[in-house]
């Protein structure tokens, strides 16, 4: 996952890169749905392949830094939405 910021020209600059796949996985995985909840405090990511939905915590008061809170199993094959 990518965080990003702009400046006043509208141009693009990588703040944060975060993975969303379990430690340790190989293979190929791709993100599905990709939504932060109702409070804006956490993100949520479906990884498709690894079969896992990931957990980030966004810390509001540092610019929306990310930080893993949990990977777990979706408990299905290749979630798309969830």
């Amino acid at each position: 996952i990518g965080d990003w910021s702009s400046d006043e020209m509208h141009c693009l600059s990588v703040v944060q890169t975060i993975s969303t796949l379990p430690e340790g996985f190989k293979g190929k995985s791709h993100c599905a749905e990709i939504k932060v909840g109702p409070d804006g405090r956490f993100l949520y990511v479906a990884n498709r392949f690894s079969d896992t939905i990931a957990v980030f915590r966004i810390d509001s008061e540092n610019g929306g830094q990310l930080s893993c809170v949990e990977i777990v199993s979706s408990q299905g094959k290749t979630p798309r939405h969830f």
